[in-house]
């Protein structure tokens, strides 16, 4: 087994020696030479792929055909037979190819030599023969180079046929050998052929100018004949005119034939062929007068259905269209035709037809009634039946109605116009027959008008409408109609607009009466009221609702008074309210900042205190509820309050408990004075509380807005200390107080930074943002020298004083003296105070000492109104801010201020150049 595997490799590589071989046997030899033929190659081509197989084959016979490897005797003998007999093959292949190409092409020059050979031996028998004999002469002569030059190629492809020892049949080398001796003869041939056509062209050219002469007369025949019997007026029929031109057009295609006969001729003997223009022509206005003749027969044809057909049922757009396309195709042919009968009097035709349409048109009219023909037939003084089928465009015409051509179109004007008016009182009819009020429900047992845009839509519309069609001159046989509808309208709109009104009103209304029990027994006698209106209300919207149509709901009887006299009951009704609403804001003046909606809902809860909490920021800006607890209150278990708290959960304890019970605007008003008292007395002892415990539990004990003004009433008897000092002559003091205020700033940033609770960060940064500021004045009065409590500098501050003899806080600022408000004001970010917030709350504190108002001016967003809002946080008073418009009424306004009056409060009005001159 070992030597096989030494040996295999061997014998690999001899059998790889074969492999060069392959493509002798591969190969396609039939596609191959098909492709080979189609190449077109050249001679040397074929001899050396001929040559190339045949060393080839001499190459392989000189192979070793038996081989020893190892021990393994190889016999390749078969292999080598087959190989030799491939490439004998290919050769044959070459070598047949060859014979064949030369075979046809010896074969084509011998047929081409006797095919004009025979030609030239027959002598021409016409004109286009002699033409023929003479084009042939002329491209043999031209090609006789070129044939003679393919003889020499076609003799060597014979020539390497027997290099290679082909077989040729012997009648091909017959040829072959006769080739160069039959080309002589044929050049003899061609030499005497030009001789005999000479004499033959002589013999034909005398016929041919004869021929010639006879042409031209018959054209100028056929012309004459054409201009003086062709059909150019418009006497003939179409089918007469058709058959005329018919004939001429067949004599012009006979002399067409006749012409193109001679040209072949005339061409031999370089005779110019005359242009022929009068045939040309003839054929031109042939042409003209068919499209001319088919247009007239279209036209008399479309002019006998007018005539003849139902005038009743004309098609007047149609006529009128078809009249402008022949107008059209008629202007287009009188541009290239001048002076033809046959088309003015077409045009004429086409144009009295486009005279008439305006009188058909208005005889055609649907508005047209009967009083319109009445009047048309006494006019003419003739009896007709316009609607008859025997009554027709002709028969008008016969009537002279074209005569009347002024007055007809004067009454057809007049009923259209009558027309539109009547199709107007129609589609207004039409419109209230279907238009509904869109009748909604309205809280699950009421309707209520959802939308009357539809409504008072169609009533503009069709109020121009009426007017329009009232004012025209045409309106006499419909006055009585449009003097109806317009009532109607007005009716409508009158009771749309009273029930628009009344369902406002009544909805609001509804949701005081119905819905509270507790105002219900307060306005006895207007509830009552209400009850009947509402009653009377609820039936009117059912039948409206259940009533076909718009009209007839708002036309049914006593529909609109009813709501007439609903809506004078509920003014009545929402004057009592108001004048009830107005009793309950004298009693607690901050009602006034509530809108009558606010308050209403605060009335009619005032049995659970508990229902009023959600209102309690609308009364007090700070406060989100009241801390209530039950007790008992002169014999009685209720509710009373024991502390308030803010949006941030500050809670501040009462100093004595307020009863909620009885009416809300009492005991709102007691919660009012208790929040007063309490922190009035708890300012007092947190100030006294701030020498004794720590700044950073101090702050946490107390209320942010105590520990602010007790810091401020601090730093005042600090600075005041101090100025005495320096009036003594002790000149560090102001520094001195400077540097204790920094000390203070440097120990709240470390509470700041240290980890403190939502609440507690709130009231350190607002503490820091008013101590820095309280810095910087001191910083101030150090570089202005300040030594006096008399000095401009610190009289420009805010000051607060314990007023003398009381426990009560009072804030000074130049010569002002203002109390403070005890307000509860919570903890809301304090603003940064610069000198122009400096220069703004002397300017306002002055203009309150005076009993004036303020006025900030300045681009938006530059802290007007923060400004304000922050001095009354200084001064712990209520501030309102009001957001002004053009749509404030002088009511609005007057019960705000009549609020500021009775509460003390303050008012920032924001954009008040918006409120009307006239408010």
């Amino acid at each position: 087994m070992g030597g096989m595997r030494d040996i295999q490799p061997r014998l690999q590589t001899y059998l790889g020696t074969w492999d060069r071989h392959k493509h002798i046997w591969d190969v396609d030899k039939d596609a191959f030479m098909r492709r080979y033929a189609k190449a077109n190659r050249a001679l040397t081509a074929y001899e050396t792929d001929i040559t190339r197989y045949k060393e080839l084959q001499y190459e392989i016979q000189a192979e070793e055909g038996v081989t020893a490897i190892g021990f393994i005797r190889v016999d390749a003998s078969p292999l080598k037979q087959a190989l030799v007999a491939h490439c004998h093959t290919w050769q044959i292949k070459f070598t047949q190819l060859l014979n064949a190409n030369a075979a046809n092409e010896l074969g084509s020059l011998a047929e081409h030599m006797a095919s004009v050979t025979a030609t030239f031996a027959q002598r021409p028998a016409s004109l286009d023969q002699l033409a023929e004999h003479i084009n042939l002469h002329a491209s043999e002569s031209a090609t006789l180079a070129s044939n003679e030059e393919r003889f020499e190629p076609l003799e060597t492809q014979y020539r390497l046929l027997d290099k290679f020892e082909v077989q040729v049949k012997e009648a091909e080398l017959e040829r072959l050998a006769g080739l160069r001796v039959e080309w002589e003869s044929y050049k003899t041939t061609l030499s005497e052929a030009s001789a005999r056509l000479q004499r033959v062209k002589a013999d034909f050219k005398e016929e041919l100018v004869t021929a010639l002469a006879d042409f031209n007369d018959r054209v100028a025949e056929a012309r004459a004949a054409f201009l003086a019997e062709g059909p150019f007026s418009a006497d003939p029929t179409a089918e007469a005119a058709a058959s005329l031109l018919s004939g001429f057009r067949k004599q012009a295609a006979a002399i067409r034939k006749q012409e193109s006969d001679l040209a072949a001729g005339l061409q031999i003997f370089a005779i110019e062929q005359p242009a022929n223009e009068e045939t040309a022509q003839t054929e031109r206005e042939l042409d003209l007068l068919d499209a001319i003749w088919e247009m007239v027969g279209e036209w008399r044809g479309s002019m006998d259905g007018w005539k003849y057909g139902r005038f009743a049922e004309m098609d007047t757009a149609s006529i009128v269209a078809a009249a402008q396309q022949f107008a059209k195709r008629v202007h287009k042919l009188k541009k290239e035709v001048k002076g033809w009968p046959v088309l003015g009097s077409l045009s004429e035709e086409i144009e009295g037809i486009k005279k008439l349409m305006p009188l058909i048109s208005d005889m055609r009219n649907e508005a047209m009634r009967e009083r319109h023909w009445a009047q048309l037939m006494e006019q003419v003084g003739q009896t007709f039946d316009p609607h008859a089928s025997s009554f027709t465009l002709e028969k008008a015409l016969e009537l002279g109605l074209q005569e009347h051509e002024e007055l007809i179109a004067s009454l057809s004007t007049a009923a259209a116009k009558e027309l539109a008016i009547e199709e107007s009182i129609a589609k207004v009819e039409a419109t209230w027959k279907e238009l509904q009020l869109d009748i909604a429900e309205y809280k699950e047992e009421y309707l209520k008008l959802r939308s009357s845009e539809d409504v008072y839509s169609a009533l503009e519309d069709n109020a121009v409408a009426l007017s329009t069609m009232k004012s025209s001159r045409f309106a006499a046989a419909f006055l009585a109609a449009l003097d109806k509808w317009e009532k109607t309208l007005s009716h409508i709109s009158e009771t749309v607009e009273a029930l628009t009104g009344t369902q406002r009103k009544w909805m609001y209304l509804e949701s005081i009466f119905v819905g509270s029990e507790d105002i219900r027994k307060q306005l006895p006698a207007e509830s009552a009221s209400f009850d009947a209106v509402n009653a009377a209300f609820c039936e009117t919207m059912w039948s409206l609702r259940d009533a076909p149509s718009a009209l007839a709901g708002c036309s049914a009887p006593g529909v609109l008074e009813g709501l007439l006299e609903m809506d004078e009951k509920l003014d009545r009704i929402q004057k009592s309210l108001d004048e009830y609403l107005e009793t309950k804001r004298q009693a607690f003046p901050r009602f006034y900042f509530l809108s009558n909606d606010d308050l209403l809902e605060i009335l009619g809860q005032a049995r659970d205190p508990q229902a009023v909490q959600p209102h309690m920021r609308k009364c007090f800006e700070a406060i989100k509820t009241l801390d209530m607890r039950e007790a008992a209150h002169r014999g009685k278990r209720g509710l009373e309050a024991v502390g308030i708290q803010a949006v941030d959960k500050e809670y501040v304890p009462l100093s004595a408990p307020v009863a909620c019970g009885g009416p809300v605007e009492s005991w709102l008003l007691a919660v009012e004075k208790g929040m007063v008292d309490t922190l009035a007395g708890l300012l007092f002892r947190c100030y006294a509380e701030m020498k004794k415990a720590k700044r950073e539990k101090w702050i946490r004990d107390w209320a942010g807005m105590l520990s602010l003004a007790a810091g401020q009433i601090a730093w005042t008897a600090e600075c005041t200390k101090a100025l005495h000092l320096m009036a003594e002559g002790h000149k560090t003091a102001m520094r001195q107080a400077r540097k204790k205020q920094t000390s203070l700033l440097n120990k709240l940033c470390d509470m700041v930074r240290g980890n403190l609770g939502s609440l507690d960060r709130k009231k350190v940064v607002n503490i820091l943002t008013v101590e820095v500021h309280s810095r910087e004045v001191l910083d101030k009065m150090v570089k202005a020298g300040c030594a006096s409590v008399n000095d401009f500098e610190w009289l420009l501050q805010l000051r607060f004083y314990w007023e003398a003899g009381t426990e009560r806080c009072v804030v000074r600022q130049t010569n002002t003296c203002h109390k403070f408000g005890y307000e509860y004001i919570g903890n809301p970010g304090r603003l940064v105070i610069t000198p122009l917030t400096d220069r703004c709350y002397t300017t306002l504190t002055t203009a309150l000492h005076l009993h004036r108002g303020g006025l900030p001016q300045g681009p938006a967003g530059t802290g007007k109104t923060e400004t304000v809002k922050d001095l009354s946080k200084n001064l712990a008073k209520n501030c309102i801010v009001f957001n002004c418009s053009d749509g404030l009424d002088y009511k609005s306004l007057g019960r705000m201020f009549s609020g500021l009056a009775q509460t003390g409060a303050w008012s920032c009005f924001d954009e008040f150049n918006r409120i009307e001159v006239e408010v």
